[in-house]
């Protein structure tokens, strides 16, 4: 018994010390990172349907994400910024703001594009994988790092897994695979990247013409008048 606690110990150092060469690296790669641009193709897959769609992603430093689709939906827009998530739907002509404070969702998306791990060590079970010894090919990926929430009695976990598929260069994601439950998974495949280009400022937002709806935690604030708006603010401004 003796010995087995003590092989067990030195399995957690050793895995303990992989994390932390991989979590250091992974800093270092991507502290140069300020802007990225790229397209992406999204497959959701549940037992009624296979439903796929198209569109972009920016990210911008220190706290911005947008994925923007335009296949099928046009101008459907999703936004990242901080500890606020922002939701806009053309067809409805609505805006939806959610205060999502430190919520460690949030930090899977940016940790595919940022070098901050820290929050998602503590909210989340971390385990490498080789991507290339998967069944699953996701071109260009030579690391893995798979993502699993840890159980919570007072709460439901928010999925069963996210895989991310890491080019050696930047360790920027080729792939998210999110899996929901035993019957429904995400796949979102990312290609085009553009890092450190010129990035039009409109591209990290989301313009909504006159008459859209914004609606904040629930809660209509404003119809939009004159010449529109574009939310959120510039990126680093916090909002009023």
């Amino acid at each position: 018994m003796v010995a087995v606690l003590i092989l067990a110990g030195f399995v957690g150092a050793a895995e303990n010390d992989a994390f932390d060469a991989f979590f250091k690296e992974f800093s270092a790669k991507r502290d140069s990172i300020q802007t990225l641009e790229a397209k992406f193709e999204q497959e959701n897959k549940t037992p009624e349907e296979t439903r796929v769609t198209e569109g972009s992603v920016v990210y911008v430093k220190p706290r911005r994400i947008v994925f923007r689709y335009e296949k099928p939906e046009v101008g459907a827009t999703y936004v990242i910024d901080g500890q606020r998530a922002y939701e806009y739907i053309p067809e409805i002509e609505q805006v939806e703001i959610h205060d999502i404070g430190d919520n460690p969702e949030a930090e899977i998306f940016f940790l595919g594009f940022e070098d901050n791990a820290d929050a998602l060590r503590q909210a989340y079970n971390l385990e490498l994988f080789d991507p290339q010894g998967t069944a699953e090919s996701a071109p260009g990926a030579t690391k893995g790092l798979a993502i699993r929430p840890k159980p919570h009695e007072d709460q439901p976990v928010p999925f069963k897994e996210v895989r991310l598929y890491l080019m050696e260069k930047d360790y920027l994601p080729v792939r998210i695979h999110v899996i929901n439950d035993e019957e429904s998974e995400t796949l979102i495949d990312i290609s085009d990247f553009r890092i450190n280009q010129p990035l039009d400022p409109s591209r990290a937002q989301v313009e909504v013409p006159v008459g859209t709806k914004i609606i904040e935690n629930d809660r209509l604030v404003e119809t939009v008048e004159l010449e529109g708006r574009r939310l959120p603010g510039p990126v680093g401004v916090k909002p009023e």
